[in-house]
């Protein structure tokens, strides 16, 4: 409105009009109006195409709405097409992402089919090349990543060349598909490209290496990074713990410590995991002292990586004291309390801890918090509650049993001395029994010494 104001004294009037308002609105969206074009041949051709785009748009579905396209300058734009957004950029879904490309390629349809090829402007003639380059990231961040290396690929071909905020994407699309392969190949392509120094590149590099569990690339690639940020930090110790060396993530946060760089929220949680694997308790509890002595918020992510790591660690005490002081918890830190006090004997406390978060939030369980809950109803001998909660599970709530679910109901029964009950059970699994079920079968059998279902 203040920019109305301005143009509705500008112009002499003593009220904003319905004419000020849009004006204002183009010139805060759009820009200033720059030079006006005199010459008739740049006038039709920025008409066709502005509206080659307009048309593009409004005929394909999904696409935002458009709403102005005109001759004026604005910027550095000698014509303007915009649209009305229908959807939060960030949350874009697969069918608006290809509308946008669709719109996009109506400008040089236009001056293509108008003027002949020899005539498209300079604007329209990277097009196609704008719209394979979104394109590669709508796919990477959707659940399509194969066709986010396709498109590379047909970039590649074309001699486009991807930038610093191209190959992250990629990256990303082969970290969630497993692509190996492809991941080098884009590994290479940036190197040739100059942007094996790019900080931003290589982080995702480092992700890409780790999730693809080829750790030893991913710390090769980290120790030869020539700027490192704290997200570096945190992609090596990540890709470490997911791989398991517990070690080597605990060397990293040493040398992270040792030069100098602060650890953020996303180290603690990383350093309290690896802590919880190894249940070493007094390193946890240094971490502790760390995330109170920086000011670090304690919100459901620390605070279920605290509760993990003190229960894990068999200081369970502890992990009751962390989980009290969390003010906002959501169904992770429940559920690690619970399996935590499960875990440790603690079964009618984890009953009711169950109970609590059932009845006082509006928090649905998920398979953890039922694993939790089938533990503390093996320790208790609640066989029938152990199926009750078991079926509710999946008809109810909808969560698919897993492998731990069906071991968790073979230690329900083994432990009542319910064997053949055990037995049957396991031969009913929708899928081949793991030797842990299995073992869990003939431990219960070594207690009750029964021989027969051994043999």
């Amino acid at each position: 409105m203040n920019e109305a104001a301005i143009l509705a004294g500008r112009r002499g009037k003593d009220e904003i009009t319905l004419k000020e308002i849009d004006d204002s609105i183009d010139r805060i969206v759009a820009g200033m109006e720059g030079t006006k074009m005199t010459d008739r041949k740049s006038k039709i051709l920025v008409a066709y195409h502005e509206i080659g785009h307009a048309i593009f748009a409004t005929l394909t579905p999904g696409h935002d709405p458009v709403q102005k396209a005109t001759l004026i300058p604005r910027g550095q734009a000698q014509g303007l097409t915009w649209f009305i957004p229908g959807e939060d950029p960030a949350l874009i879904s697969k069918q608006p992402l290809f509308a946008r490309i669709v719109g996009g390629l109506g400008r040089r349809a236009a001056e293509e089919v108008i003027f002949g090829e020899s005539e498209i402007t300079t604007g329209a003639a990277g097009d196609p090349q704008q719209s394979l380059k979104l394109l590669d990231r709508g796919y990477a961040a959707t659940n399509t990543p194969r066709e986010a290396i396709w498109v590379f690929h047909r970039m590649r071909k074309q001699g486009i060349r991807p930038n610093n905020l191209t190959f992250p994407f990629l990256l990303k699309a082969c970290s969630t598909c497993f692509a190996i392969k492809e991941g080098k190949q884009v590994h290479l392509d940036l190197i040739k490209h100059g942007l094996d120094c790019d900080v931003y590149v290589n982080n995702n590099l480092v992700h890409f290496y780790g999730s693809c569990k080829k750790i030893l690339d991913a710390c090769k690639v980290f120790d030869q990074m020539c700027v490192r940020t704290v997200v570096s930090w945190n992609a090596v110790i990540t890709s470490c713990v997911e791989s398991l060396w517990m070690g080597d993530a605990i060397g990293y946060f040493v040398k992270m410590m040792d030069f100098g760089f602060e650890p953020d929220e996303t180290t603690m949680v990383l350093m309290l995991a690896v802590c919880a694997e190894m249940g070493n308790l007094s390193l946890g509890r240094w971490i502790h002292s760390q995330v109170i002595q920086r000011g670090l918020v304690l919100n459901y992510q620390l605070g279920t990586a605290l509760v993990d790591m003190y229960a894990k660690s068999g200081a369970i005490c502890y992990a009751r004291l962390v989980f009290d002081r969390v003010k906002e918890k959501n169904v992770w830190t429940w559920s690690a309390m619970i399996l935590g006090l499960a875990q440790h004997g603690f079964a009618k406390e984890g009953l009711e801890l169950f109970l609590e978060m059932m009845t006082s939030s509006s928090i649905r369980p998920n398979y953890v918090t039922f694993l939790g809950v089938l533990c503390a109803c093996s320790h208790a001998g609640l066989v029938d509650d152990g199926f009750q909660y078991f079926h509710e599970m999946e008809h109810r709530y909808k969560i698919k049993p897993m492998m731990v679910h069906y071991g968790a109901m073979v230690d329900i029964l083994g432990r009542a001395g319910r064997l053949k009950e055990a037995y049957d059970f396991i031969m009913s699994m929708p899928f081949q029994p793991d030797p842990i079920v299995w073992r869990t079968l003939l431990s219960a059998c070594n207690v009750h010494d029964v021989k027969t279902i051994m043999e």
